[in-house]
C-alpha cells in the first residue's frame, strides 16, 4: 500500500496511508496549504491531488472549513495522533548535521594532537627555574679525583699548608641512571694525572700562601722543589668520583669514560675554540641515580633563539674566595641564570643548516669548575653544556671577565659520543 507524507507549516508528517491522509485532511488537522509526497522530495498541493483523494476531500481542503460540510464530525483533538508527530528533517538536512558533527570532532582531534606535540616539544610552560632547580638539583655532581699513598688517603702538605687529597676537576650531570655528561676537557683532566694533579696541588698551595703573580709562583716552586718531587713520586689516583649535589654526601665512582672522537687533546689553551664542537664526554658510574635531566629534542634545539632565558647548575670555583664556598665533601650546586646572546656554527656564522648552529654564546655567570654544567630551559630540558668562560690574564694569573661572554655546546653533540670507544677509568688515566 502506498504511503504518503504530509508537509504542513514547514513540518513533515507521516508516512501514512491514503485513507489516513483523507481522514486527517477532512477533520482539519492540516491547513488548506498542506502538501503531500510519496518520497519526501517531490511535493504537490493536497488540494490538487484529485487522483488520490475524493472530490469531497479536495473541496474541503480548498475551503479550509471542513465543519461546514460535515456537521457530524467530532471535535478535533488538540494534538495529532502519535503516528503523525513531526518527522525529523529530511535526509539532506541530516547529512549536513552529520557532516558538521564529524568536522567538529576532527577539529577537536587535531587540536588535541597539536597540543600534545606542543607539550612534548616545548614542555609545560608553568614551570619556573626555581622549580627546575629544586626538581633536578640532585642530578648535578662535582667530578673529583681522590688521591692516595700506599692504599691510604694522601695527606698533602706543601709550603706549610695542608692540601685536600680530593681534587675537584669540573661539573657533570646525570642523563640516565648511570651516565653523566661532562666536557671532554674535564675527562682529559683525569688523563695523565700525575703531572696535571701535581700542578693543581702546587697552584692550590701557592694561592693558599698568598702567591698572586707568575714571578711569585716560580719562587714558590723553587723553594718547595723537594717536597713537590716527593708528592710526584708518591701520588696515585685512588678513584674518580662524581659527588652529588643536594644528597648529603652521596657519590658515584666513575668506571668507564667515553670522549668525543674528534676532540684533540694537544690543542693549546689559546686554540681551545678549535675543540669547542667536540667538548663533550660521558662518564659511566657504578650504582644508579634516582633522578636525571631530560634532554631537549631536535625540534626544541632548532627553535632556540637569542634573548631566550636559560639557566645552569654547577660548581664555579676558580678565582673565587674559598673556592666559591663549595664544600668538596658535600657539594651543593650553584644556580645561575641568563640569556642566549647568539647561536652560530663554530666559524661564528649563522648556517642555513640548523644542525650546524651548535655554538651558543650566553651571559650565565661562570668560572673554572663550572665546566660541564647543564644549561636548561624552564621546562627542565637540557639544551647545552657549558664549556668556555671568558677570561683575561692578570700578572700571569687567569681572571674571569666581568663581560661574562661565555660559551656552550648544544646538547645534540652528545649522540656522536655514544658510539665512541669506551675506556675503563684506569685505562683512560694510563694506570
Amino acid at each position: 500500500m502506498t504511503q504518503y507524507y504530509v508537509k504542513d507549516k514547514d513540518k513533515v508528517y507521516g508516512p501514512v496511508s491514503a485513507g489516513k491522509v483523507t481522514d486527517f485532511v477532512s477533520k482539519g488537522f492540516f491547513s488548506p496549504e498542506c502538501q503531500v509526497s510519496t518520497d519526501r522530495q517531490n511535493w504537490v498541493a493536497a488540494a490538487s491531488a484529485i487522483e488520490l483523494f475524493p472530490r469531497q476531500v479536495v473541496r474541503l481542503v480548498k475551503s479550509g472549513n471542513p465543519d461546514a460540510d460535515d456537521k457530524n464530525t467530532a471535535a478535533l483533538p488538540q494534538a495529532l495522533p502519535p503516528v503523525l508527530q513531526a518527522l525529523p528533517p529530511q535526509k539532506s538536512g541530516s547529512g549536513l548535521k552529520i557532516f558538521i558533527t564529524i568536522l567538529i570532532v576532527l577539529i577537536l582531534l587535531v587540536c588535541g594532537v597539536v597540543g600534545f606535540f606542543a607539550w612534548k616539544h616545548f614542555g609545560k610552560p608553568a614551570e619556573t627555574f626555581e622549580q627546575v632547580s629544586q626538581k633536578y638539583g640532585n642530578c648535578v655532581g662535582l667530578v673529583t679525583v681522590v688521591l692516595e699513598n700506599d692504599g691510604k688517603l694522601m695527606e698533602i702538605e706543601l709550603g706549610g699548608r695542608k692540601i685536600s687529597s680530593v681534587i675537584p676537576i669540573g661539573t657533570a650531570f646525570a642523563v640516565s641512571e648511570n651516565q653523566f655528561v661532562t666536557n671532554s676537557h674535564v675527562a682529559y683532566g683525569l688523563k695523565g694525572q700525575k703531572k696535571a694533579l701535581v700542578a693543581k696541588i702546587v697552584v692550590a698551595a701557592a694561592i693558599a700562601n698568598g702567591v698572586k703573580t707568575e714571578a711569585e709562583l716560580k719562587k714558590f716552586i723553587d723553594a718547595n722543589a723537594k717536597d713537590i718531587q716527593e708528592i710526584r713520586k708518591n701520588l696515585r689516583v685512588r678513584s674518580v668520583e662524581v659527588r652529588m649535589s643536594h644528597s648529603n654526601g652521596k657519590r658515584h665512582e666513575v668506571k668507564n669514560i667515553q670522549v668525543h672522537p674528534d676532540y684533540q687533546s694537544d690543542v693549546s689553551v689559546k686554540e681551545e675554540s678549535r675543540n669547542a664542537e667536540f667538548d663533550i664526554a660521558i662518564l659511566h658510574v657504578d650504582g644508579k641515580t634516582d633522578n636525571f635531566f631530560p634532554l631537549a629534542d631536535q625540534n626544541m634545539l632548532h627553535n632556540l633563539s637569542a634573548g631566550q632565558e636559560i639557566a645552569s647548575l654547577g660548581f664555579p670555583m676558580e678565582g673565587l674566595r674559598d673556592d666559591g664556598g663549595i664544600d668538596i665533601k658535600k657539594p651543593e650546586a650553584v644556580f645561575k641564570s641568563g640569556t642566549i646572546g647568539k647561536i652560530t656554527d663554530f666559524s661564528n656564522k649563522v648556517s642555513g643548516l640548523p644542525d650546524d648552529n651548535k655554538s651558543i654564546t650566553h651571559d650565565i655567570p661562570a668560572a673554572g669548575g663550572a665546566s660541564g654544567s647543564p644549561i636548561f630551559l624552564k621546562n627542565g630540558r637540557v639544551v647545552a653544556i657549558l664549556w668556555g668562560v671568558s677570561h683575561f690574564s692578570n700578572n700571569g694569573s687567569r681572571q674571569v671577565s666581568a663581560a661574562q661572554h661565555n660559551q656552550a655546546l648544544r646538547i645534540d653533540a652528545l649522540k656522536e659520543v655514544k658510539s665512541s670507544k669506551k675506556y675503563s677509568c684506569r685505562e683512560w688515566m694510563g694506570e
